[in-house]
C-alpha cells in the first residue's frame, strides 16, 4: 500500500473501531444499504481507517446473507481484495486490514454460489498465503483462517482442487507453511515437556494446534505426503 501512514492513524483507527462496536450508532439502515455503503467505501477509500470500516461492514453483511456475498463478487470485489492484500505490508494497521479481508473472503467461501470466485482467482490464493507467511510469527491463527477459506472454496469440487494442484506457487507455499508449523510446534511441545511454557508460548501452541485441524486436511486434499515426515 503506497500511502504513508499518517501520524494520527492510530487515533482514527481507534475511533473507527469504537463506531463499529457502538450499539448506539444504529439508526439502523437496512442490510442492503449497509452493504452498498461498505462497497462504495471499499472501492473509493482514501485513508486506511476507511478500509477498516469498509471491511467490517462487508464482514458483517457477508456473515448473515449469501445475497451480500453474491453482490460483493458480482461487483468485482474479489479483484479488489487481491489488489488490497497485495498492497499491504507487515505493519500492525495493515494486519488489521488483512485479518478483516480474510474474514470477508472466508464468508464468501462458505456460500455455495460464490465459493468458486475464491479458488478460480489463483492470484488471490497466492497473496493470501503470502500474507499468512508475513504475519506468521505474531499471528499464526491468521493462517488458520486462510486455510479454512481455501478449503471451503474447494468443497465438493474436484475441478477446483485440480486447478489449485496445478498451481506450483500455491503448492510450494503450503509446503513452506507445513514445515514452519511442524518445526515450531515440535519446538514448543519439546520445551513444554522440559520446562513448561510461558503464557505467550502456551497461546501460540494453542493456535498452532488449531491450525493443524485445517492445515493437515488441506494438505491431504492436495495429495501431499508430507504429513508423515518427522520434525527437523
Amino acid at each position: 500500500m503506497s500511502r504513508k501512514v499518517n501520524s494520527d492513524l492510530y487515533q482514527r483507527l481507534s475511533g473507527i473501531r469504537g463506531r463499529i462496536n457502538d450499539p448506539a450508532n444504529a439508526n439502523q439502515p437496512t442490510l442492503s444499504e449497509k452493504l452498498q455503503g461498505g462497497l462504495d467505501l471499499f472501492f473509493h477509500y482514501t485513508y486506511l481507517s476507511e478500509v477498516i470500516l469498509a471491511m467490517e461492514t462487508l464482514r458483517k453483511s457477508s456473515e448473515v446473507s449469501w445475497e451480500c456475498c453474491m453482490d460483493i463478487c458480482n461487483m468485482g470485489g474479489i479483484d479488489q481484495f487481491t489488489q488490497l492484500l497485495s498492497s499491504c505490508n507487515r505493519s500492525e494497521p495493515h494486519f488489521d486490514i488483512v485479518q478483516r479481508s480474510i474474514a470477508v473472503l472466508c464468508n464468501i467461501s462458505r456460500c455455495p454460489q460464490t465459493r468458486h470466485f475464491i479458488w478460480h482467482n489463483r492470484s488471490l490464493i497466492e497473496v493470501m498465503l503470502a500474507q499468512g507467511e508475513h504475519f506468521w510469527v505474531v499471528h499464526p491463527d491468521l493462517m488458520s483462517a486462510i486455510c479454512t477459506t481455501i478449503q471451503n472454496s474447494c468443497k465438493n469440487n474436484g475441478k477446483s482442487l485440480m486447478f489449485l494442484q496445478n498451481n506450483t506457487t500455491v503448492v510450494q507455499r503450503l509446503r513452506i507453511v507445513y514445515k514452519k508449523w511442524k518445526r515450531e510446534r515440535h519446538f514448543l511441545v519439546k520445551l513444554s515437556s522440559k520446562s513448561g511454557l510461558r503464557n505467550s508460548n502456551m497461546v501460540k501452541l494453542e493456535k498452532l494446534n488449531a491450525l493443524e485441524t485445517v492445515l493437515i486436511p488441506l494438505l491431504r486434499d492436495f495429495g501431499e505426503d508430507l504429513i508423515e515426515e518427522k520434525p527437523d
